[in-house]
């Protein structure tokens, strides 16, 4: 016999229990917001594993939801922290709305993100570092408008000047 209902009618039957039709209002109010947001915004996510989306899933997924809590439609835009360290930052960022720096292990590409840093920093775009993110950030601070410019969170000698 060929069930007609949708899985949550499978379901119940199969449990022998009675439901009632769901109640999608507040479903459909919200996927209306997503497709027909007004204002729109293009977030570059800097990293070494923008090949492998799946590593940053959850972050992508909360600037989505950021924007379907605040009218906005949110375009993800990934960016090879290791190409910015090739041609600059500008070639990368000079359209986006803000720049998210997620965490990472080890030094490859870490130059970029602190290239990416710069640019949010220098241009007045929006910035969010997580974790690694956010060192990059007091790197990029404590070189360019310090002037310690040996300033390096992956030094594997003595720090010099106290960092």
């Amino acid at each position: 016999m060929l069930h007609q209902g949708g899985l949550d009618d499978l379901i119940l039957n199969r449990l022998g229990l009675k439901g009632s039709p769901p109640d999608l209002r507040d479903w459909k109010a919200m996927v209306e917001r997503v497709t027909s947001a007004p204002l729109g915004a293009t977030i570059a996510v800097v990293g070494k594993y923008t090949h492998t989306r799946d590593a940053y899933k959850s972050i992508a997924e909360a600037l989505i939801h950021a924007g379907v809590a605040n009218g906005c439609r949110v375009d993800v835009r990934w960016v090879d922290a290791e190409q910015i360290e090739a041609h600059g930052a500008a070639a990368y960022l000079a359209d986006i709305d803000g720049i998210l720096v997620p965490g990472a292990f080890g030094e490859r590409g870490s130059e970029g993100k602190i290239a990416a840093v710069r640019y949010a920093r220098e241009q007045r775009v929006p910035y969010f570092g997580i974790c690694l993110g956010m060192q990059c950030a007091v790197i990029e601070f404590a070189r360019h408008v310090c002037g310690l410019t040996a300033a390096n969170s992956f030094a594997t000698t003595k720090p010099s000047r106290g960092l």
